[in-house]
């Protein structure tokens, strides 16, 4: 997808790669994102405008449907890449999963707009309605930054990212009053901007990002309840952007609060525990993750991670030593397996992956056992369907989020397990993937 020419994304501003942050050329200093972020507004709203009175003169009939149509899109996707290279630090430093964002996103904004041109025609759409659509278009365009900066930010050895939710005059919605309150949190554990909320792309907050040490993250996060319906990972092309440019470094099960981790607790030995009873112990631990591995040489592992993750040893990537295995977890939110343990049941080969969580008093037991024909088709290969299922099922249920007939509480229970059903199904059983209730 070329980028469209423009001889300066901001003018007045340049791009510093080390700091991460936009230099002011006539002071020389380094400028804060709040600023970059207003001048990016102003561009998207000098954009909306121009396209809000584009779609009128459509309507009045000044503008014939395909003169409408083209010049639309081409609006939408110069305003997409813009906010995607603004956010990149340029359009030389797009990556091709930035590229990848931006086409699955515009292909759906280009399907909305022939109902849209519809809508219009038919007259079924109030001047109000037409201005609302538009808005949210452009909103759309503006996420295409926040997903960017996510994707770019790197901590300086040892050191992780934490952010906050700012909430700027406007109408806020449940969701972004819930992020905002939950004060600050491991980096990507918050969905950026316009994403997994009931205001949609009309979303008006801001994310702020701090660095601190690895010793003392974990008393900084804030206490404020989150759900876990982190599908945000997704939309920015899968959770492994956490690890680039780190050979060997160990994965993860649980959820995606990217650099957040700090050294877990790492037990070796002959197996002392049952997994049935490993199992009956952590139901309803709402406090962190545990992991415990029956591996074929007859020892066990025994992990200690986080609230929402456990970080696997780098020898259960590097020397598959863990192919064969059982591994269970506990998900203290109840909910599924995220795409974190899939793509790591994929790299370890372990023959089967369980997590068990209470929600509502009611205890559950997840199993996945994928088969060879999963195994064959290649770890890439599934990303990419997750993300086109996950993505999918994100525009769906945020509709019916914003419209009242899906709680956001269900939303979060439902979602991966939605997910995997499907797959389960697309491949004939061969994930084995299943949800129990037991005793």
């Amino acid at each position: 997808m070329p980028a469209p020419k423009r001889q300066s994304l901001l003018v007045g501003y340049q791009y510093v790669p080390a700091l991460h942050a936009y230099r002011n050329l006539a002071t020389g200093r380094t400028v804060a994102r709040a600023k970059i972020v207003e001048l990016l507004d102003a561009q998207v709203q000098a954009r909306g405008d121009r396209l809000a009175r584009l779609t009128l003169d459509y309507k009045d009939g000044v503008l014939d449907a395909s003169t409408w149509l083209a010049t639309m899109r081409d609006e939408l996707r110069r305003a997409a890449l813009e906010n995607l290279a603004i956010g990149s630090g340029g359009h030389d430093r797009v990556s091709q999963a930035g590229y990848g964002r931006v086409g699955q996103s515009l292909r759906e904004d280009y399907r909305r707009l022939i109902a849209f041109a519809d809508g219009i025609a038919d007259g079924s759409l109030s001047e109000a309605q037409i201005l609302n659509r538009i808005a949210l278009y452009m909103g759309n365009a503006r996420t295409q930054y926040w997903k960017a900066q996510v994707e770019f930010a790197h901590p300086k050895p040892g050191m992780v990212l934490q952010s906050r939710r700012i909430l700027h005059p406007a109408e806020h919605c449940p969701s972004c009053v819930m992020y905002s309150r939950a004060g600050w949190q491991p980096y990507g554990r918050l969905p950026v901007p316009g994403t997994m909320s009931e205001c949609l792309t009309h979303c008006k907050c801001t994310l702020e990002t701090r660095e601190v040490p690895i010793a003392e993250a974990a008393a900084l996060v804030g206490s404020g309840p989150l759900p876990d319906w982190n599908a945000s990972e997704a939309l920015m092309g899968g959770p492994t952007s956490g690890n680039r440019g780190h050979a060997g470094r160990p994965g993860k099960v649980g959820g995606s609060a990217k650099g957040s981790a700090i050294a877990p607790s790492i037990r070796y030995g002959a197996a002392s525990i049952g997994m049935a009873d490993f199992e009956d112990r952590l139901f309803g631990n709402q406090e962190h993750e545990e992991l415990f591995a029956r591996l074929p040489d007859g020892t066990s592992v025994w992990l200690v991670g986080e609230l929402d993750h456990v970080h696997l040893p780098a020898d259960a990537m590097e020397r598959n030593s863990w192919a064969d295995g059982v591994v269970s977890h506990n998900h203290p939110s109840g909910n599924s397996f995220s795409s974190d343990d899939v793509y790591a049941v994929l790299k370890t080969n372990v023959k089967e992956i369980r997590a068990v969580g209470e929600k509502d008093g009611v205890r559950y037991l997840y199993r996945l056992r994928p088969n060879s024909q999963i195994y064959n088709r290649g770890l890439e290969a599934i990303k990419a369907e997750i993300v086109v299922l996950n993505t999918r099922q994100l525009d769906e249920w945020q509709k019916k989020i914003s419209n009242g007939s899906l709680p956001i509480d269900k939303a979060n229970f439902e979602h991966w397990h939605t997910i995997w059903t499907e797959m389960d199904k697309r491949y004939g059983g061969g994930l084995h993937y299943s949800r129990e209730v037991v005793s």
